[in-house]
């Protein structure tokens, strides 16, 4: 009976989803947006009670089910995510509405293929369906500022040359240098221009929105998932070895995924990591040392102080340090972050800071751009495709918004900032095909831990902090293992609330739904959450057993990105290893007399908490038993940040597109790392080769 059902959920998904790639292919145009908003208003009205009744049996408690702030909640995010992805959604809702599907996708009593094929509609509609439901002031505290900063936040409307949706004016139309996307590569490209350049014309396109501080201050994690995650926050790419979706979100707004992430300011650390990640291809080791103390100047990086760092992260610091050395600990203590001396520690980096004390490249380097007259930036406007002349120089570009399709002349260069996952798109879109296009880019597995004590409440729980305030650096040494572990970076501090939340199978694979999840949830104030992520072993990667591809054909076919993403067997094994040892130093911590940690298979604990996905510090040496001999038992957090590297053998080493005139790639698409967090390296190289961009020469 369930089969059949899900099998009947998957053909009604293919029949949805055709209909719906056939509106989406009527072409970018004003009335297919109509059309769109028509089609998905009556799908929305007819699914909404099956998502209902998924929600309860996600979380019963028929106040919050019944809530119109759910129904808001969802409508919201659906509706920005793309056609051909919610009409599936909308499938899996209706079936998974069912007790008997759900009970079996749940709780699956063999592998069923039909099931398998849908693993990734089904863990993206779990993100959908339960965030929705649990962004209301009944479950989610207000969060308060630890300190207070005297700092405010510049608005770009007030210059005339930024432009909204996609309006720009007859001056221009036509410019010296345009530049596709707003990221910290972007706008560090703008700024090199200009002052290289100081009469030259340079218009930046941005397809994301502005957000000044009015939005950002207003914004729930609903809301601004929604507004500033790429895709609605629900980017996913297909992990083709385990048949899942891997979710992978990035920014997309005026300052890129900067204004939504954590500003930790990481450099690469040694020569042999800088020749490892392919930053050496772009400068020397000596070069980037002086550029990145630049950087660091202009942008006011510094250790964070003590007073935005919470209690919890301190506790865990200290754990870590006093490990012994066997534990594989090498360094522990607090990150550098980008204006860390403004951070009020509010917590709420990844839905929008509205104090000021967030001082991103956008805000740092944009004012005196703009102001300046000779740079322009315009938001809500898709680069669509590049036009080449002759000779395979840009002649201009097209690009879709909401006032329609427009041409935008360009003389001297493009530079595509549009990042790992936009500019191989940006490049396939003006003709260019190149065998390594979007191919063999890494991204930082993550993965959540849980340190849970019923008789110490974290006081106050609305003293968030700074997010990423402290970090660990681990390195197995000692173990049995040893040959298959290399450097990993684990960075913690309390969940970011705007990041998309655990899938349903991965609730499910710790039996984490019903009153199980709406208990454990009532146990937060007592729940330390922590982070750690993987960078992948760089052999595996460029071997192509990590990290994954970009298939720009078939992303603009779907209208949405089309990815791959997976680990490695060893990479897989290292990740095992991190997590056991952040659970090491978790243990050790006051709040660690319960720990936790999400696995594809349920860990038979003795504890009183094991239905919470909880078991007892004291059980660590046999979970460590369980975990690391078994393959089949592996961790089922699928999530991954910082997307680097799909450009790399793509470009010379100035950035120029090979077989390309006056086209380049400035972003984090050139290199493979540092992952945590990349954005240093990003502005350095950026800076250094727009400093080597020509303008074409003049025929008078």
């Amino acid at each position: 009976m369930a089969m059949e059902m899900a099998a009947s959920a998957i053909a009604h998904a293919r029949q949805l989803g055709q209909t719906a790639l056939k509106t989406v292919s009527q072409g970018q145009h004003t009335a297919s947006l109509r059309q769109q908003e028509a089609f998905f208003q009556v799908m929305f009205d007819a699914s909404f009670p099956a998502a209902k009744r998924v929600a309860y049996q996600l979380y019963p408690n028929k106040t919050l089910v019944d809530s119109p702030k759910y129904r808001a909640n969802l409508e919201f995010q659906l509706r920005r995510i793309p056609p051909a992805l919610r009409t599936a959604i909308f499938a899996v809702l209706h079936a998974m509405q069912h007790p008997v599907v759900f009970n079996n996708i749940v709780n699956p009593p063999t592998n069923i293929p039909q099931i398998a094929n849908l693993l990734g509609v089904i863990e993206l509609a779990g993100r959908m369906t339960l965030p929705s439901l649990l962004d209301n002031p009944q479950i989610s505290p207000n969060h308060f500022s630890i300190v207070q900063r005297n700092t405010s936040r510049v608005d770009l409307t007030q210059f005339d040359t930024f432009f909204k949706d996609g309006r720009i004016p007859r001056q221009f139309r036509k410019n010296d240098f345009v530049i596709v996307g707003s990221g910290p590569g972007g706008i560090m490209t703008a700024h090199i221009l200009h002052e290289k350049y100081p009469d030259a014309q340079i218009l930046i396109i941005e397809e994301g929105d502005y957000y000044p501080g009015k939005i950002f201050g207003n914004s729930t994690p609903i809301r601004a998932t929604g507004e500033f995650y790429s895709e609605g926050g629900v980017t996913a790419a297909i992990d083709l070895k385990n048949a899942s979706g891997t979710a992978a979100p990035t920014g997309k707004a005026v300052g890129g995924s900067m204004e939504i992430f954590s500003t930790t300011a990481a450099r690469v650390r040694t020569s042999e990591e800088f020749e490892l990640y392919g930053l050496s291809k772009y400068m020397t080791w000596e070069k980037y040392q002086k550029t990145v103390a630049w950087v660091e100047e202009i942008h006011d990086v510094a250790e964070n102080p003590q007073e935005i760092i919470n209690t919890i992260t301190k506790e865990m610091i200290r754990a870590a340090q006093n490990m012994p050395k066997e534990s594989g600990i090498r360094n522990a203590g607090p990150t550098k972050s980008f204006s860390a001396h403004k951070c009020g520690g509010l917590g709420k980096c990844p839905v929008g800071c509205d104090t000021g004390g967030k001082e991103t490249t956008a805000m740092v380097l944009l004012p005196a751009l703009l102001a300046s007259g000779k740079v322009g930036l315009v938001s809500g406007a898709k680069v669509t495709q590049t036009i080449l002349r002759s000779d395979n120089s840009p002649k201009a570009v097209k690009i879709f918004s909401m006032e329609g399709v427009s041409t935008i002349g360009i003389e001297d260069g493009i530079i595509s900032s549009a990042g790992t996952f936009g500019s191989p798109v940006i490049v396939h879109n003006a003709g260019i095909r190149l065998p390594m296009l979007g191919k063999k880019y890494t991204g930082q597995a993550a993965f959540e831990l849980f340190a849970f004590n019923p008789n110490k409440k974290i006081d106050p729980p609305q003293h968030v902090g700074k997010p990423q305030s402290g970090y660990i650096e681990v390195y197995n040494t000692d173990n049995a293992l040893a040959d298959l572990v290399a450097t990993v970076d684990g960075f913690i501090g309390l969940g970011e609330g705007a990041r998309p939340a655990t899938g349903i199978l991965a609730m499910a694979r710790r039996r984490l739904y019903g009153t199980n999840l709406r208990d454990s949830i009532e146990g937060l104030p007592y729940t330390g959450v922590f982070g750690g992520v993987l960078t992948e072993n760089m052999e595996d990667v460029r071997a192509g057993l990590s990290g994954g591809n970009v298939y720009p054909g078939l992303s603009n076919i779907f209208g949405q990105k089309v990815l791959t993403y997976s680990l490695s067997e060893r990479d897989r094994m290292r990740r095992k290893l991190l997590a056991l040892a952040l659970l090491k130093v978790a243990a050790n911590t006051p709040q660690g007399e319960y720990l936790g940690i999400g696995l594809n298979h349920f860990f038979p604990s003795k504890s009183k908490y094991a239905s919470w996905g909880l078991f007892l510090s004291s059980e660590l040496p046999e979970f460590e038993r369980y975990l690391l001999p078994n393959k089949k038992v592996d961790l089922s957090e699928e999530i991954f940040f910082h997307p680097m590297g799909s450009m790399g053998d793509c470009v010379d080493n100035e950035g120029k597109v090979i077989g390309s005139k006056d086209f380049y790639v400035i972003d984090g698409s050139l290199f493979k790392g540092p992952g945590v967090n990349p954005t240093i390296s990003i502005l350095t190289v950026a800076a250094e080769l727009a400093s080597k961009i020509k303008r074409r020469k003049r025929i008078h």
